[in-house]
C-alpha cells in the first residue's frame, strides 16, 4: 500500500484535494493507496521523526503559519524521510527553491483535476518500476530489502561486507564481495574499487589520483593506477545520466 499525505493550513483546500483522491481511486481501483491530511507540519514531522509514519508522496503548502513548506521539506530530508514533494501554493515566485529540494512538481491553486490526476499517474509509474530496484539481503539472521538507490559503497572486512546506506546505517553481510557486487552490477552506476570496495558513482562527491570522496563523509584510497579508468566510468556515467 502507498501513503499519501497532504499538509495545508487551508482546510477548505484539504477537502477539495481528498475529493479529487477520492475520484482518482474510484477510477483507478487498483490503485492501493491511503490518504492523510496534516493541518500542521509539526505533527507530520513528528510521525515521520518517530517513525510512526512516512508517506511515498507529500502535497504540501508552500505558505503556512509557524514553518513553510521549503523548511518542512528541508526538515524531512534530515529526518532521512524518502518521499516525493508536490508543492501547491498561490504563487509561482517558490518555485526556484521548490526545487532545489526535489520537489517533483508545482501546483498553483486551485489545483486542478487533470493536473492532480496526471501528477499522481506518472509517480504510481515510476513506484511500480522502482519496485524491482531492490536487493533481499541476509542480514542479523534476517532477510531486508534494501534500494539500490540507497547503497552508497561496499567494504570487505574479513568474511563479511559492510554495505554503507545513504541515511548513514550500515549492513554487515556474510558473503563475498564479489558475490555482492555481481548482484549490483546489473544497475548502472555501481563500480569497483580495487579488490576490496564497490561505489555507487551517484554518491562521489570528488575524486583524484589519491582518493575518491562521498557523500557520507567518507574517503576511500584508490589502488595504483585504478584513477584513469575510474575517471573514465565516472565522467561516462554523469554523461549518459544527463542524456
Amino acid at each position: 500500500m502507498y501513503h499519501i499525505a497532504i499538509c495545508d493550513d487551508d482546510e477548505r483546500e484539504l477537502e477539495n484535494l481528498q475529493i479529487f483522491f477520492n475520484l482518482y481511486h474510484a477510477q483507478k481501483p487498483e490503485m492501493d493507496f491511503t490518504v492523510k491530511s496534516f493541518v500542521n507540519p509539526d505533527d507530520l514531522l513528528k510521525k515521520v521523526e518517530e517513525k510512526e509514519y512516512d508517506p511515498n508522496l507529500l502535497f504540501l503548502d508552500v505558505r503556512m503559519p509557524g514553518m513553510e513548506g521549503i523548511q518542512v521539506a528541508e526538515e524531512l530530508q534530515k529526518l532521512g524521510s524518502l518521499c516525493k514533494v508536490v508543492f501547491i501554493t498561490n504563487s509561482k515566485e517558490y518555485a526556484v527553491d521548490a526545487f532545489r529540494v526535489g520537489a517533483i512538481h508545482y501546483l498553483i491553486k486551485p489545483v486542478e483535476e487533470k493536473e492532480l490526476f496526471s501528477i499522481l499517474e506518472q509517480f504510481f509509474l515510476t513506484l511500480e518500476k522502482e519496485k524491482e530496484r531492490f536487493l533481499i539481503l541476509k542480514t542479523g539472521g534476517v532477510s531486508k530489502r534494501v534500494a539500490l538507490t540507497q547503497i552508497v559503497c561496499c567494504e570487505a572486512q574479513g568474511n563479511y561486507q559492510c554495505l554503507y546506506l545513504k541515511d548513514g546505517s550500515r549492513l554487515m553481510l556474510r558473503m563475498t564481495l564479489s558475490k555482492l557486487f555481481e548482484m549490483v552490477s546489473m544497475y548502472p552506476g555501481f563500480v569497483k574499487v580495487g579488490s576490496a570496495y564497490f561505489v555507487n558513482l551517484r554518491y562521489v562527491d570528488s575524486l583524484n589520483a589519491q582518493e575518491i570522496r562521498l557523500d557520507i563523509d567518507m574517503s576511500i584510497r584508490l589502488p595504483r593506477g585504478a584513477y584513469p579508468a575510474l575517471k573514465e566510468q565516472f565522467l561516462s556515467f554523469y554523461c549518459e545520466e544527463d542524456v
